[in-house]
């Protein structure tokens, strides 16, 4: 029991830590943005370019392994359990915002049952838990 609490522990640190990595990051670009050293287009590029090519690598880079029976049973159970939650969150929505005229209920639908979790999350993850981490998030 109490290994279970130091490894939790252990996880709740790294992810702290790895947190305040990332605010770091964004506190650089707000203050390079704030000086005029960094403008709108460098923003964009700099976004395309992790949006287009780093995401893509480290994701690319999780799925190089050798077939492994285990991982993919592993892996089966993510994709039950992300359409599990994706039927949840759908649900949710619906019963949360109720249609408008203006179609700005479809808005905040969309915006609950699909997270922006590749821009942030998956390198935290890969921080955390490595390339098998980033596979099964994927």
């Amino acid at each position: 029991m109490f290994e279970k609490f130091q490894l939790a522990l252990s996880v709740g640190q790294d992810t702290a830590i790895n947190v305040l990595v990332m605010l770091m990051l964004m506190a650089i670009g707000f203050i390079l943005t704030k000086k005029s050293i960094l403008t709108s287009t460098g923003i964009k590029q700099i976004t395309e370019l992790v949006l287009r090519a780093a995401v893509p690598c480290l994701i690319i880079n999780s799925y190089q392994r050798d077939f492994d029976p285990e991982m993919a049973k592993k892996l089966g159970y993510a994709l039950v359990f992300s359409v599990v939650i994706h039927v949840v969150y759908i649900i949710v929505a619906t019963l949360v915002f109720k249609k408008r005229p203006d179609n700005k209920d479809r808005i905040s639908k969309f915006s609950i049952i699909y997270s922006n979790c590749g821009f942030m999350a998956l390198p935290l993850i890969d921080s955390l838990y490595g390339s098998e981490g980033v596979f099964y998030a994927v």
